[in-house]
């Protein structure tokens, strides 16, 4: 298993190489690359359980580009996939990077289930999900097939909540007009995004995340619910990420974020409230987020609760305690405990 320790770093940023053999019934060190897979998949932002189902037999090559707070993933894999995916009520309040997830089936056949609804995508067609509620799915392929997945937070994207819950688990075919659009934006934001500036990513996410409220709206026969502010939603997750990525700096602060954007320390504050939201509440939750997928990941199980707070910047211990605590009701050690009995 050592030698796929650095592959896992690789995997958890950007790049999961091919060659990884995830399958059931074949030799040992398939079937442990399969458990280490179901392991990694545990600790996502968006924790989920796989299984590889009676007959699998395949190889799978991953890759994720970040897009300032979006995201997309492009999921390839070779051989007989029979493989199913669960997120139930538990990984759910382990962790939620609470967003919209647009899954297109390039190649091969895909189910996801939500909000009592069953949609199974064929090759070109397109299907969503809430990473905020439970869900569940297969995939089944033969031979070569591909699978993209683009997740957008949900306050970029401008089509109100209870409006977007009426298209979860529901089929919306891509073969053309706009849902063809957000096909090839997809496949080309997988194929090119690597070669973009770090700082277009923002700007990427939100067209992206523009152009599927597009096809949400067009999919509910609603073109009005498409909302006007959408250079608004661009900055605030632009923001976002630019805090996600120094929550380990203890110096941060609004006047450091609002420099960095270009704005006031006021504009900055008036846009988190707009949210219902603090700019200092929202940088203690990120950096809670981030202690409890710490403490419930199996590498750091030998790390202090001390040290992990403190990689957060959290003063020790005794100041991640209080905070913990009052934000979910446990103490980090129940917390880690618990998540090592699940295991």
């Amino acid at each position: 298993m050592d030698r796929l320790v650095p592959r896992y770093e690789f995997f958890r940023h950007y790049l999961f190489p091919c060659g990884l053999a995830l399958a059931s019934g074949r030799a040992s060190d398939a079937v442990e690359s399969f458990e280490y897979f179901q392991e990694f998949t545990r600790t996502l932002p968006e924790p989920v359980e796989v299984r590889s189902l009676e007959g699998a037999e395949f190889t799978l090559e991953h890759r994720y580009h970040s897009l300032g707070g979006a995201g997309v993933t492009d999921l390839i894999t070779t051989g007989r996939v029979r493989m199913g995916v669960r997120r139930g009520p538990r990984l759910v309040r382990q962790s939620d990077p609470e967003c919209y997830c647009l899954l297109i089936s390039a190649q091969g056949h895909t189910a996801i289930s939500q909000d009592g609804r069953d949609g199974v995508l064929r090759p070109g067609d397109i299907g969503l999900y809430d990473t905020s509620r439970p869900h569940h799915g297969w995939r089944n392929a033969d031979g070569q097939a591909r699978l993209l997945m683009m997740t957008l937070p949900h306050a970029l994207v401008p089509v109100h909540p209870d409006s977007v819950r009426e298209l979860t688990g529901v089929r919306m075919p891509g073969t053309e007009g706009v849902a063809a659009l957000v096909r090839r934006m997809a496949g080309e934001l997988a194929d090119g995004a690597a070669a973009c500036a770090s700082y277009d990513g923002a700007r990427l996410a939100g067209v992206a995340a523009d152009l599927a409220g597009v096809l949400l709206a067009h999919c509910l026969d609603a073109p009005g619910q498409v909302a006007a502010d959408a250079r608004q939603r661009t900055l605030m997750v632009r923001i976002q990420a630019f805090i996600d990525q120094r929550l380990a700096d203890r110096q941060l602060s609004p006047g450091q974020i609002a420099a960095a954007h270009h704005i006031g320390v006021r504009t900055l504050h008036r846009l988190f409230a707009e949210h219902g939201l603090t700019v200092a509440g929202w940088i203690r939750q990120r950096r809670l987020d981030r202690c409890r997928r710490d403490l419930a990941d199996p590498r750091f199980a030998d790390w202090y609760i001390d040290t992990i707070a403190r990689r957060w910047a959290f003063t020790d211990g005794a100041h991640l305690s209080n905070a913990f605590k009052s934000a979910y009701g446990i103490s980090p050690a129940l917390w880690r405990a618990s998540a090592s009995a699940r295991r």
